[in-house]
């Protein structure tokens, strides 16, 4: 068993070989880059419900959806104490065509929300963190599911693009230098995902981040290409296609990478 991020992973050998590492690649980028824009408007959809909600309710909304914040509100922003503030570019409500939002968390990363068509919004990077870059373009639709599932009353539907970059991170595990080195190793990930195959993502709780919990994915297909300090003009291409496993909570993950394909459940 290998644990990747907030993921159990199994392979039927129990040997990892190469093509876990495209798996990796993988986690990175769901994890580390598709769910944070995700998170971001999962917090901005659901607190913007509180506070259009008659004031008798809105504590048991706020129970239920932010468990560990409060939300709170001045003329123009909205507030996570210590987490995230939402800004207002316009008064559209959230939910109509033409709302347009920034989100901003305290660890710096600010992104653009615009919704584009009722039940559909494009999310664009707006400043640059040390592994997001502001190449990113998604857009989401999204459905409500039965709103007394724990806090995860959405379904997103996500394509679109984008670039997670890194210096000295994860990706030394796949590309080590094996040489003591002061060089910084820096590696990209562009990522595609077409609208012909979407992913589609849940909000499931999560032991480690229980004030938000994580997403998790479950159909869909993603493209990746790989390029760093130790692939020179090279890049590295992996695949992953998402479909239902055989257990009710299991998912198979296809990973296509350097001329071998390998199904994982996770």
């Amino acid at each position: 068993m290998a644990i990747l991020s907030s993921c159990k992973v199994f392979d039927e050998n129990s040997i990892i070989d190469e093509n876990h590492n495209g798996l990796i690649i993988y986690g990175i980028t769901t994890d580390n880059a598709i769910s944070l824009y995700l998170l971001g408007l999962d917090n901005t959809l659901k607190a913007e419900e509180i506070i259009n909600t008659p004031a008798e309710k809105q504590d048991s909304l706020e129970d239920l959806y932010f468990p560990a914040y409060k939300v709170r509100k001045d003329s123009d922003n909205i507030y996570l104490k210590d987490f995230a503030s939402i800004s207002k570019t316009n008064d559209i409500p959230i939910t109509q065509a033409g709302a347009l939002r920034s989100y901003l968390m305290e660890n710096g990363f600010e992104m653009n929300i615009e919704c584009i068509a009722p039940g559909e919004y494009r999310l664009e990077s707006a400043t640059i963190l040390s592994t997001i870059e502001p190449a990113t373009s998604l857009t989401v639709k999204v459905s409500r599911r039965d709103p007394h599932l724990e806090n995860s009353i959405y379904i997103y539907s996500v394509w679109g693009s984008g670039l997670y970059s890194e210096t000295n991170g994860s990706l030394i595990s796949i590309y080590p230098h094996y040489s003591i080195t002061t060089e910084e190793l820096h590696y990209e990930i562009y990522y595609t995902i077409h609208e012909e195959t979407p992913l589609l993502a849940l909000l499931t709780p999560d032991v480690f981040y229980t004030d938000f919990g994580t997403f998790r994915f479950v159909e869909g297909n993603l493209r990746m290409s790989v390029t760093g300090t130790k692939l020179g003009q090279e890049q590295d291409e992996v695949n992953a296609t998402l479909r239902p496993g055989s257990g009710s909570d299991n998912i198979t993950v296809t990973i296509s990478y350097k001329g071998e394909s390998k199904n994982w459940t996770i």
